[in-house]
């Protein structure tokens, strides 16, 4: 199952500005517990800082496609459009 996990926390900006930054993750998880549980790992060594988990939902995802040089995944939504010729 797929869930979308949304984490809230600070960052520091190059001009010295601290900006409230909401993040959207998307995680293959067997439970919403087991979702934040990993995107709490990932953050915990991404931010090194506090963050809060703001939510988490199951997604509905079709298809997924994996770069087998990284172990990130993007979430797109894809539309096709014909154009026909007059």
């Amino acid at each position: 199952m797929w869930f979308e996990v949304k984490v809230n926390y600070e960052k520091m900006a190059q001009d010295g500005i601290v900006r409230k930054m909401t993040e959207v993750y998307l995680a293959d998880a067997l439970s919403h517990a087991d979702a934040e549980m990993r995107v709490t790992s990932e953050m915990d060594a991404f931010t090194g800082g506090e963050f809060v988990v703001s939510g988490v939902r199951r997604m509905n995802i079709t298809e997924a496609f994996f770069n087998s040089d990284d172990d990130r995944i993007f979430r797109a939504k894809v539309s096709l459009h014909w154009i026909l010729p007059h």
